[in-house]
């Protein structure tokens, strides 16, 4: 550029200095305004797209905390439920015959021990006597306790109000303690969240608090606003 523009110069200079009477006049010409702007260098992210589903961040999953035989199951998948309703119950006959038969068990012994402490106060009982009848009374307490609770957990109750997502199990089943037997989503609208699956290259992109817009099939082209509350 400088090559080429101190060669214009000098082919100018030259024609004006061999033909001095042909000289043309030069005016003035009305400035030109110009704005000038800072430069800035921006990064824009490209948008992430994917499909996901719309489940409830409370969902729960629901069992039994005892083993046995599925009675009754009185709701199923699509059904709604109020916190608290019945959902399923254990059959009975065996919880029920084990709770009878510790409380019998604990009654006896409660009545040994009271014998025993009688025995011990006239010396008729040796010490190690009335502390093994102790020990056998707290035993069977313990036995007692364990089977009434048995006998209050042989049943499930909604733990919030929502709907049956999924049944996993059938009647006349046998369950044990812990095993899923109903899955439920929390039903308030507060409750509701999207999850998607992104490959690594497009979640790293993402964090908290990222603003997502939302469509469905359900609303057509309506458009709803939606932020980033969990990554992993």
């Amino acid at each position: 550029m400088n090559i080429r523009t101190i060669a214009l110069t000098l082919s100018l200079f030259a024609a004006a200095s061999c033909r001095q009477e042909n000289i043309i006049p030069v005016t003035e010409t009305d400035a030109i305004a110009i704005k000038t702007e800072k430069i800035t260098i921006e990064n824009y992210a490209k948008a992430v797209e994917s499909a996901g589903i719309i489940t409830s961040d409370k969902e729960a999953r629901l069992s039994f905390k005892v083993t046995g035989i599925i009675s009754k199951l009185y709701v199923h998948e699509g059904d709604m439920v109020q916190k608290g309703q019945l959902m399923a119950t254990l059959d009975q006959t065996e919880i029920s015959a084990q709770l009878q038969q510790a409380k019998n068990d604990y009654e006896k012994a409660q009545r040994n021990h009271n014998r025993m402490g009688n025995l011990h106060k006239d010396s008729a009982a040796t010490q190690e006597e009335f502390e093994n009848s102790a020990t056998s009374l707290n035993s069977a307490r313990q036995l007692y306790n364990i089977a009434r609770f048995n006998k209050q957990y042989a049943t499930i109750y909604a733990n919030q109000s929502g709907s049956v997502i999924k049944k996993e199990m059938s009647e006349g089943e046998i369950t044990t303690a812990g095993t899923t037997v109903y899955t439920i989503n929390a039903s308030g609208s507060e409750d509701w969240v999207i999850r998607i699956g992104l490959p690594d290259k497009e979640w790293v992109k993402l964090k908290k608090g990222d603003t997502a817009t939302i469509t469905t099939d359900a609303y057509g082209d309506k458009k709803f606003k939606a932020v980033v509350s969990e990554i992993g």
